[in-house]
């Protein structure tokens, strides 16, 4: 199964666009460069307000896929790196090494 990178969908509302808010390519760009290199992909990213929300999806070597979703208040960069640090250790714990 191959998870498409980057796409600006909710799962939740069936592939529809995310309504009411707007992406921010910068940000964007360092979420997919740390997320990748853990063998992870970016489903979603939003930003609403001052809030970041991310779906994130991991596709472990038993061909399970697990999605984490994590909403945090936008507080620069570090903040971001950090919260996608912690989301890529947990999925990894999770779904085993790459």
């Amino acid at each position: 199964m191959s998870l498409v990178s980057s796409s600006l969908v909710n799962p939740s509302l069936g592939g529809q666009p995310t309504p009411g808010v707007s992406v921010v390519p910068e940000y964007l760009a360092v979420v997919q460069e740390l997320v990748e290199r853990a063998g992870l992909r970016v489903l979603s990213f939003a930003q609403d307000g001052e809030h970041v929300s991310v779906v994130v999806g991991f596709h472990s070597q038993s061909e399970t896929v697990t999605f984490k979703t994590d909403r945090c208040h936008y507080r620069g960069r570090a903040t971001l790196r950090g919260r996608l640090v912690a989301i890529a250790q947990r999925l990894q714990a999770e779904g085993g090494a790459l």
